[in-house]
């Protein structure tokens, strides 16, 4: 091998320098590709990502929000909503005039942080529910990242697909809540003398009767047992 190499310098000099040129091209794509995904995560992680659904209130089914949510992680700002009908349903139109209550939905917002929720007015879904559940709405956003990048998205909100929706019992959060008011109420009207509290005294004559009676009851026993006896 030694011999090859010392007969055959010029071309193992040549072999070795494109091995080497190779090893450096791949260093350097691999280079780019991890700055390129290394500056798409940062992106990510100031990016704002925004939502748009319908869902009713976890504890009254039959009320329900239009939800704008920012699903990403970084706050989204200059925030404009448009929202139109499909078709002519006029629950459309019923929907919209519940929701439009907020003043947000029709003229926009400033900011909306990771995780924040921007919700519309309720809509009972007790009251002209045939017409509500064929409804379909389409919702538009549109917002500027912390950069200044503007992004726009639109959801179709089909509220057919919430036929048959329910629940069973209250819902752990509501318990409590009512749950400490209770206690609240009563630890007023116990300050403020509202409510008295039932108190059961035992003094020195309860005592007395009370150890009369055990005496009594010992002496009929001693009784009985001394006639069994005799």
């Amino acid at each position: 091998m030694i011999q090859w190499l010392v007969e055959n310098q010029d071309f193992a000099t040549l072999l070795f320098t494109a091995v080497v040129a190779i090893s450096t091209v791949v260093y350097a794509l691999l280079t780019a590709f991890l700055v390129r995904e290394t500056a798409q995560m940062r992106r990510a992680q100031t990016e704002p990502r925004l939502s748009a659904y319908f869902l009713p209130k976890e504890e009254f089914v039959n009320f329900g929000h239009l939800y704008i949510k920012n699903i990403g992680l970084g706050p989204a700002y200059n925030i404009r909503v448009s929202i139109e009908p499909e078709g002519s349903a006029a629950g459309s139109e019923l929907l919209l005039k519940d929701f439009l209550k907020v003043k947000a939905f029709e003229k926009g917002l400033n900011y909306l942080g990771p995780g924040q929720i921007l919700r519309s007015g309720f809509t009972s879904m007790v009251e002209n529910y045939q017409e509500k559940i064929n409804a379909v709405l389409h919702v538009s956003l549109s917002y500027k990242s912390a950069d200044g990048k503007k992004k726009s998205e639109t959801f179709r909100v089909d509220f057919s697909e919430l036929e048959g929706y329910g629940s069973l019992g209250k819902p752990h959060l509501y318990s409590i809540a009512q749950s400490l008011e209770k206690i609240e109420r009563d630890i007023h009207h116990l300050s403020s003398g509202f409510h008295k509290l039932k108190v059961h005294t035992f003094d020195h004559e309860d005592r007395e009767r009370e150890k009369r009676e055990w005496e009594e009851d010992r002496q009929q026993m001693m009784q009985k047992k001394e006639q069994k006896d005799g």
